[in-house]
């Protein structure tokens, strides 16, 4: 449907992060100018480990795809990075694919430009206890940030059907609390 703003919601280990990973990274690689941003609630969610650990089943798909240029992906000051590890463990090619950013910085975030960000990617937007104070203006704030009037790609995950989900309030989907489970 080509929308700008995509929900996307199902029961987990149903291929959903996955599939929007995949079309993020091979977007990235294709063109120098298209980055995406990998976006989580709290800035606790993105440790390194963290992040090399949620594109962890990227690597072969990364692998076949650049047919062995790129091996791995790793985190790096705020920047989610494709890289070719060689036999002796050295690094020997290196290209930035995205940015990891969280809500909980929006106002941080809101001064830079991010002009080669053609995706966002919002994992976990259904939360399962708490959502920040001002969550969707803040969100708001970020996608505003990174579009600066040009159309982007917003991918909200989530897992759960949530009947108290901020989101679908803001975004006036008065349907789907009342859907079924499944």
């Amino acid at each position: 449907m080509d929308c700008e703003y995509n929900l996307i919601i199902g029961e987990r280990s149903n291929g959903k992060s996955y599939a929007i990973k995949e079309y993020a990274i091979k977007n990235a690689l294709a063109d120098e100018d298209s980055k995406f941003m990998y976006l989580r609630r709290y800035g606790d969610d993105l440790k390194g480990i963290s992040i090399k650990s949620y594109f962890g089943d990227m690597i072969c798909m990364l692998e076949e795809h650049t047919k062995g240029d790129f091996n791995d992906i790793t985190y790096v000051r705020g920047n989610i990075v494709a890289r070719h590890i060689n036999d002796d463990g050295n690094i020997d090619n290196t290209k930035v694919i995205g940015y990891a950013k969280s809500i909980s910085d929006a106002e941080r975030i809101k001064s830079n430009t991010f002009p080669d960000v053609q995706t966002i990617i919002f994992e976990e937007f259904i939360a399962t206890k708490m959502y920040l104070q001002d969550e969707t203006l803040r969100f708001e704030s970020i996608v505003s940030t990174v579009s600066r009037r040009r159309r982007i790609k917003v991918y909200m995950i989530g897992n759960t059907l949530s009947r108290n989900c901020i989101y679908f309030n803001y975004f006036s989907l008065v349907n789907i609390p009342k859907q079924k489970p499944g």
